[in-house]
């Protein structure tokens, strides 16, 4: 089996994590739990890591490496689709309503500074996305399963 690549951005943001949740609780004035992986109860494929949780919200931490990679996660000071697709997602797995997508400036280390968009659940999105991932799975996932147990 393979392995998943160490990016230079994924080390980044293992290092950088707990301080900037730290960061972001502080300008929040919230209190917030790591938490570990979220499985569906109704698709059981379907699973989720956010990087925190406080309240009433899940909190996702980004933190790009450079000015121009920080455009692969806003837009238009929103998240782009890929994330909030995540965002979404981890909604839907914790039951949660309300989420916080925080991404770290690319020179953090010195400046402190992190971006912080909230993002409102959106059920009819997740029933639809949903609804293309069971479909998927069906498709192109459980045929292969099922063929690897003859």
């Amino acid at each position: 089996m393979g392995s998943i690549p160490d990016t230079r951005a994924m080390k980044r943001g293992r290092l950088l994590e707990n301080e900037v949740r730290k960061t972001v609780g502080k300008k929040l004035g919230k209190k917030i739990k790591k938490c570990g992986l979220m499985l569906s109860k109704e698709y059981t494929m379907i699973a989720g890591s956010p990087d925190g949780i406080c309240e009433n919200s899940i909190i996702e931490i980004k933190c790009p490496t450079s000015a121009k990679t920080y455009q692969n996660y806003i837009n238009n000071g929103k998240p782009t689709e890929k994330f909030n697709t995540q965002m979404q997602m981890q909604m839907y797995l914790t039951g949660l309503q309300k989420g916080y997508f925080c991404v770290a400036d690319s020179n953090y280390s010195t400046n402190k500074k992190v971006e912080i968009i909230s993002v409102t659940y959106d059920e009819t999105y997740m029933s639809d996305f949903l609804k293309l991932v069971v479909d998927l799975w069906k498709e192109n996932v459980y045929p292969v399963l099922y063929q690897s147990t003859l």
